[in-house]
């Protein structure tokens, strides 16, 4: 058993709210599942386990590798993951609410028009993420690398990125206002003209980002 007064959450942004997570039962992945419904999971199953059109509601993953978990159309609901490889993984189209992804691996996992609220990724490694026309409302990502990924026709609210390697990403008709990006690596990252309105950077980011559209800087 355990209770949400156990955790130690750390969210980075006071507008993110962590799960809600009032009662746990500790569950062997080799036992049945009545319900997807406030368990506590430690280890990887040795045998392949599948589950269709579940929500996983109040749930911890602890140390899970998910290459053996076969998600189908599941929505997570109230879930910490922590220390889990869910690399390969396709949320596509699937709601996460109130989710906290902790020194997680995430290569290649697709959020591909799924819609995220209140979710928080913390000292991840997310190279490749797929975040296509995904909608993201009280999102923030914190020391989390996010090499390479592609966040492409999204709706926005509250957005938040606190020093993150961005290297080699891509920003296409994604809302950047008031996000701030000053503490976060950008070599590489690429924006279109309506993405960085209202863009936050520090000032060698602005000569970059200045020289991707053809700018050119004048010293004094």
């Amino acid at each position: 058993m355990t209770e949400a007064s156990h955790f130690d959450m750390i969210v980075c942004m006071k507008s993110v709210q962590k799960p809600r997570i009032r009662y746990t039962e500790e569950k062997d992945w080799g036992s049945p599942f009545e319900s997807c419904r406030q368990l506590e999971l430690n280890g990887t199953p040795e045998k392949e386990v599948s589950f269709q059109e579940e929500t996983f509601d109040e749930c911890i993953f602890r140390r899970t590798d998910f290459h053996p978990v076969l998600l189908k159309d599941c929505d997570l609901l109230d879930v910490l993951l922590e220390n889990c490889d869910l690399s390969g993984l396709s949320f596509e189209g699937r709601l996460l609410c109130r989710v906290h992804f902790r020194n997680c691996k995430l290569l290649g996992t697709s959020f591909g028009e799924a819609s995220l609220k209140d979710v928080f990724f913390e000292n991840c490694q997310s190279r490749y993420l797929n975040f296509a026309r995904t909608k993201l409302e009280r999102v923030s990502f914190e020391k989390t690398a996010l090499i390479d990924a592609s966040f492409y026709e999204n709706e926005t609210k509250d957005l938040h990125f606190r020093d993150c390697d961005l290297q080699g990403s891509e920003f296409y008709r994604c809302s950047l206002r008031d996000v701030d990006l000053s503490d976060s690596e950008l070599n590489g990252t690429s924006f279109d003209a309506d993405s960085i309105k209202g863009l936050t950077v520090n000032r060698e980011q602005c000569a970059a980002l200045a020289a991707l559209f053809g700018l050119r800087v004048k010293d004094e």
